[in-house]
Parts: structure tokens; sequence; C-alpha cells
């Protein structure tokens, strides 16, 4: 079953950035386009207001100043400071002496103004000067009146109507963003987490298939993309269970050929083997079969004559007993041999004696090359029975055995011989066969253990007995290696002593 994954990011929260940051971006827009043309409102507002003012009242300001009325013409240029923007309105007469002279109110009532972000803007001011002119004598200039406005007051108010636009705008782009997402969450996002869900707890390798994906949606309504999404995962699913029982089917098929063809391999092997022993066997065979023929001429003549003797009597079935025996061992060791390991279960078997059968097959035939064979077992004398199929490490063993036999006659040796030896290191039993060769050339080594390899002549070798020996071994949890650092070939079979572990590899 799949492991469910977590995301560290919703597709939810996705979406309510994304509307966030762009929302703030339009609203950045928009205010900063309505900030400007607010400002150009707003000068095209104080170029009105100049130019009003020097049509209505400078004409009435001239006239307090001409009769010397400075009451007058402070009531006048308040009357002007009270415009807004307007910061100071000063009187100049005609010998440029300040007449009159009045200062207006700063604006305090903008949000910028109680932050204290005014303080940011530069206070640049605008000043218009205007001549007053003699009432009674239109050409003669008495003085001056100048009107300075200050720019501050108006950044100030553009500020605090573009703060409260901005305001106004995210607020709102808040609240439609979190009832789209909601909106979104209902007719998406849960489903979407529904199907991801199905998907990561469904056992697609079940045999058979689940619960198909259902979406809790409210009816009545058209099929959308979500319906299509649905009927695409359960098609999916139940094609995956038929592609998965089809390739079980498949696999369990293939896998019997394999084991149909390994089996048939192995008794190949065996038959050649069976076929390089078979001078060996029956000469192993014929000779005790001679001694038992010829002490029942003795007895049969014997018998002839009327006369038994009791002492040679004794003797002649001591000896038939011991060379009858000798055969029934060869024979059983052929037996065992000859099984087909495919139909063999694992059992505890006595490694020396699996040994013992496999030297009392395999001795003769080196013996009849002038090979000295030797087996050491003393080490393997108390070690418990070993779990394995008894026929499958009896041909590896004599693979082994075989191979080195026909080693040996390939080279010239003085003494040639063939040493089979056993010990226990830590939790493994090992057998090793070691030759009198030199060893094994590393190019060989590299591909000796490939199926069909082999460096025997055309029609004296399967090239299969080395690989199916350690196909044989890795099944049986074990393993069989070529031991370098030997002065001699020295081939090592390798197995558990735990029985579990032994079953649970083959």
């Amino acid at each position: 079953m799949a492991e469910k994954r977590k995301y560290s990011r919703s597709l939810q929260r996705r979406l309510v950035i994304t509307i966030l940051l762009a929302s703030s971006v339009l609203t950045t827009v928009f205010t900063a386009i309505s900030f400007y043309m607010d400002y150009r409102e707003e000068m095209n507002s104080l170029e009105s207001t100049f130019e009003s003012l020097g049509h209505s009242s400078v004409d009435n300001i001239a006239e307090s100043l001409y009769d010397f009325n400075h009451p007058g013409v402070m009531t006048q240029i308040r009357g002007i400071t009270g415009i807004r923007d307007i910061t100071k309105v000063v009187v100049i007469d005609e010998d440029g002496k300040v007449y009159a002279e009045a200062k207006g109110d700063v604006d305090k009532s903008a949000v910028v103004s109680y932050i204290g972000l005014e303080r940011f803007f530069e206070d640049k001011r605008t000043a218009k000067v205007y001549p007053l002119m003699n009432p009674r004598m239109p050409q003669q200039m008495i003085g001056s009146v100048s009107v300075e406005a200050s720019q501050r007051n108006m950044f100030v108010r553009l500020s605090n109507k573009a703060i409260y636009f901005f305001l106004t705008q995210g607020l709102k782009t808040l609240i439609v963003s979190l009832i789209m997402i909601e909106i979104f969450r209902v007719l998406v996002t849960q489903h979407l987490k529904r199907i991801v869900d199905f998907l990561a707890l469904y056992d697609f390798q079940a045999k058979e298939a689940g619960e198909p994906l259902t979406l809790k949606r409210h009816p009545p309504r058209r099929p959308d993309e979500l319906d299509s999404m649905v009927d695409t995962v359960n098609t999916l699913s139940q094609r995956l269970h038929q592609f998965n029982a089809a390739m079980q089917q498949q696999f369990y098929r293939k896998d019997q050929e394999v084991r149909d063809q390994r089996a048939i391999a192995s008794n190949v092997v065996k038959l050649a083997m069976l076929g390089e022993m078979a001078g060996g066997v029956a000469h192993e065979i014929n000779n005790p079969l001679h001694i038992i023929k010829g002490y029942n001429d003795i007895l049969v003549d014997q018998l002839g004559q009327g006369v038994m003797d009791r002492e040679v009597l004794h003797r002649a079935s001591l000896v038939i007993d011991r060379n009858t025996n000798r055969i029934a061992r060869i024979v059983s060791s052929l037996l065992m041999f000859s099984r087909r390991g495919d139909q063999e279960f694992f059992e505890l078997i006595s490694l020396s004696q699996l040994i013992a059968q496999v030297v009392s097959i395999t001795q003769p035939l080196a013996e009849n090359h002038g090979i000295h064979f030797e087996v050491e077992l003393d080490a393997l004398h108390d070690v418990p029975p070993v779990a394995c199929q008894q026929s499958q490490i009896a041909q590896v063993l004599i693979n082994i055995i075989n191979n080195a036999i026909d080693a040996i006659m390939d080279q010239e040796h003085s003494d040639p011989w063939i040493r089979v030896t056993g010990r226990v290191v830590v939790d493994q039993v090992q057998i090793e066969v070691i030759d009198c060769g030199a060893g094994i050339p590393d190019a060989v080594a590299a591909k000796m253990f490939e199926p069909f390899y082999t460096t025997k002549e055309v029609g004296k070798g399967t090239g299969l007995g080395l690989s199916l020996s350690l196909g044989i071994i890795e099944q049986h949890g074990g393993r069989l290696y070529l031991d370098k650092q030997k002065p001699h070939t020295c081939f090592v079979v390798e197995l558990p002593l735990s029985q579990e572990k032994a079953q649970r590899a083959s």
C-alpha cells in the first residue's frame, strides 16, 4: 500500500497568495492612477483660485489701500487666507513696505497628519503677485498683493484620500478573496484532496479491485471535469488490476517455465556426470562382485564335495556381507544423486554422511586416473544436521570434484591429489574442494559461473555445471566461490547452520 504523502503547500494556500498578490498590485496601480488624477485636479483648482482672486479680491484690496483703510485691507486678506491651501497674503504699499499681512492655518484633519507622515512631504509653495492700481487713476500702481499657497496641505489631503482608497480596496479584496477561496474549497479543493487520498491509500496490487472512487457532491448538476477525473481514476484502477492479474499469471507461468528448464538442465548435468563416473562406478561395483563370486564358487565346490568347512563359511559370509554393503552404499549414493531436485524438500541432513556418499561415487573415478583422494571431515562430526536438499548439494559437490579431476587430467602432475575438507566458521559450514592445481586465471574466473561457459573440449562439457551449482547454493542461503587466497585451486561451498535462514532463502 502506498504511503500517504504530505504536502507542505496546499493548492488553496497558493490560491490565497496569488489572489492577494494580484489584488495588491492592482489596488496599488489604481491608487497611483487615482492619486495622479486627483493631483491634477487639485492643481487646476489652485490655478482657478488664483485666477478668481485676480478678478474679484484684488480690486477691493486696492480700494481699501487707496483710502488707507487698514481694517478693511485686513478683512480682505484674512478672507483670502481662509481659502483652502492659501497660507499667506502680504500687501505692499507703493513705498515697498509691508502694509498688511495675514497667514492661513495648516490643515490638520488628514490621517497623514495624525500619524506624522506630513514631514516626508516637501513644503513646496506657489506665490502669485497682483498689482494694486489706483481706483481713480487706473494707470497708477499704488502697491501690490502677494498670495502664497502651500502644496503640502494638498499632498497631505491627497495622501489621506489615497490611504483611505487603498485600505477600503484592500479590505474589499480580502473579503472577496476569502469568499472565492471558500467557494473554491467547496467546489474543487476538498474533492481534489479526496482524490489524492484515494490514490495514496488505494492498493493497486490487490487481487481484486476495491471500492470505486466517489465524491460527495450535491445533485442535480451537470457532469464536469471532476466527474471526468473520477471516471478516469476508476477506469485506470480497474485496468491496473486487470493488468496486474495478467502479469501475475504470466509471471507464474514464466517462473514455472524457468523452474522446469532449470530442472531439465540439472538433469542433463546429472546425466553428464553419471556418464563421466560410469566407468569408475562400474569398476567400483565390479571388484566386490568378483570377490562375492569367488567366495560363492568356493562354497558351491564344498557343497558339491559334501564337505562344508565352518570357518570358510563364516569368513565367506563376512566378506560377502561387507562387499554387498559396499555395493549397496554405492547404489544408494547413485539413487540419492539421481533424484529430481525440483521434487525434493528441505531435510535435516548430516553433512559428513552426505560428503561420504559423494566421495563413494567420485573417489573411484579419481583413483582410476591415478589421483590421490583425501577426505578431512573431523571438524564436521559434531555439527548438527543442516537443512538442505540432499541431492542438490550432492550434485554441487560432485560437479566441483569432477571439474577438479578434469582439470588435473588436462595438466601434468607428478603427484596429483584432491582434498575435501569441512569446517565451521561462526554460523556457517564451509566445505572446501582443493586440488593440486595452481589456481584459475582471472579471465576464466570472471566468467566461469556464467551459463554455457566452459573451457572443456566440444562435447565434453555442458557449461551449465557451475552456473546451476551457484543457483542451488544461493537457493540454500549460502555462497559458492573460488578462494583466490589459497595457493592451490580451492572452491568453497558455504551453507548456513540456521534452518530458518536456509528455508527462507529457498
